[in-house]
């Protein structure tokens, strides 16, 4: 039997959905913006940010995109690929 490949972003990257969600809130804390913000932003609901946080939901590529250029972060930082760069 053939090994299916897992393309999922979570398996790419290696992480679980809700450690990208706690990196994402981190960095809106810690520079002070609100979900209603970051939502607006982003053209996304309050409540969409709220999952991607939660870990209920993950953020497509070029939303991770939009998030890292925002925060002034890489995208390797932003999803944990540089685990020290981000405290969470």
């Amino acid at each position: 039997m053939p090994k299916v490949l897992d393309t999922s972003m979570s398996a790419v990257w290696g992480m679980k959905m809700s450690e990208i969600g706690k990196r994402i809130k981190a960095l809106r804390e810690k520079e002070g913006v609100t979900q209603r913000q970051m939502a607006h932003h982003s053209n996304l609901s309050q409540g969409t940010i709220g999952n991607i946080e939660a870990g209920i939901s993950l953020p497509n590529y070029y939303t991770l995109i939009d998030f890292a250029d925002y925060f002034q972060v890489s995208l390797d930082d932003l999803v944990g690929r540089n685990p020290w760069s981000i405290n969470i």
